[in-house]
């Protein structure tokens, strides 16, 4: 961009070269000894010329148009958008200097179509999208998870079909009404992960590399999905997805929040740890931190590590061992971790 134009120093040096070269034609006309005199004056005399005239209010073309250009570019001092660099385009053709507008609007063109390959080579195709949706319904839509919508929407019909022997299920109570609502069930779990989907695609900061590190982490996936359904359904929806989709705490993901910022990944055993009173965290961590790490089952690492996660100052502290005489501490180990 900066190219297109020159600037006022540039300009006075081009005007001085144009002067000198033009006195030193007319010294090479002159064949005489007069010659170097010729040529002095006609330099004396285009220099004299230019001065009266300025001194008169006149100006030279060429200063009046890099004034002009340095007049335009003062309001548009660094234009990269296209909007920017047709503002510059604008300007300058309405101060008459056409040839520079058709120059900028051509380079404000190229930048925009340049905008457009990258949008489109960013943008996540629809069958990647519907990736999400399928991702969803893989790992999460199990018998189990179906079952357990019905046991929750159609509690009631549920717990009399179950009692029923085969012989007694007539009516609304038939296998083949039973099928039904399972598979009304299903799609309407279905629906949620297809919304999810259309969620994600209408997120400008997920791209294909983002989308792809959502399809790679299935724990990503799953806690992308309880973030968008606490929000986005209603409460018994949001409910029944938090409580019966279940994230593996062996993994971690990249969060996907618009701001960029991580989601914390609450696990099971997390929302365990919320519920005990501090001081008793504070004793078990310190019972943790004084045992042998070999004798560590994984199942007793994994309670260690939220407690350290959910409690970091109480994982810097000093371990207490006197903390295994307390009664109440031993019987959670005992219970807890048999």
């Amino acid at each position: 961009m900066a190219g297109l134009f020159s600037n006022k120093y540039d300009v006075e040096q081009g005007i001085n070269d144009a002067m000198t070269k033009t006195a030193l034609s007319y010294g090479a006309i002159d064949r005489s000894a007069y010659a170097p005199m010729t040529a002095s004056t006609a330099l004396q005399g285009d220099m004299a010329g230019r001065g009266i005239g300025m001194m008169l209010g006149g100006q030279d073309p060429m200063v009046k148009k890099q004034n002009t250009i340095d007049e335009i570019m003062a309001k548009y001092p660094d234009p990269t958008t296209p909007e920017e660099l047709e503002a510059v385009a604008n300007a300058l053709q309405g101060s008459g200097l056409n040839d520079l507008a058709f120059e900028v609007r051509g380079v404000a063109n190229e930048t925009r179509n340049a905008l457009v390959k990258t949008t489109k080579a960013a943008k996540p195709s629809k069958d990647l999208l519907d990736q999400v949706n399928f991702g969803l319904s893989s790992t999460i839509l199990s018998d189990k998870f179906i079952d357990s919508y019905l046991a929750k929407t159609q509690g009631d019909y549920m717990e009399k079909y179950n009692s029923l022997s085969e012989d007694e299920k007539k009516g609304q109570y038939t296998p083949t009404v039973y099928k039904q609502k399972r598979e009304s069930a299903k799609i309407e779990l279905q629906n949620q992960f297809k919304a999810f989907r259309n969620y994600v695609s209408r997120q400008s900061k997920m791209g294909i590399n983002e989308i792809n590190s959502l399809l790679s982490n299935e724990v990503l996936l799953k806690q992308a999905f309880k973030e968008w359904a606490s929000t986005n359904t209603n409460n018994e929806m949001a409910t029944f997805i938090d409580d019966n989709v279940f994230i593996d705490t062996k993994n971690k993901g990249t969060p996907m929040n618009d701001d960029g910022s991580e989601i914390a990944i609450e696990t099971d055993i997390d929302r365990m740890v919320k519920e005990l009173d501090p001081e008793v965290v504070k004793e078990r961590i310190e019972m943790y931190k004084s045992m042998d790490e070999r004798t560590i089952s994984k199942e007793d690492k994994e309670i260690f590590e939220s407690m350290k996660k959910l409690n970091p100052d109480l994982a810097m502290l000093e371990p207490d061992t006197t903390a295994f005489n307390n009664p109440e501490t031993q019987n959670w180990f005992e219970t807890n971790l048999a």
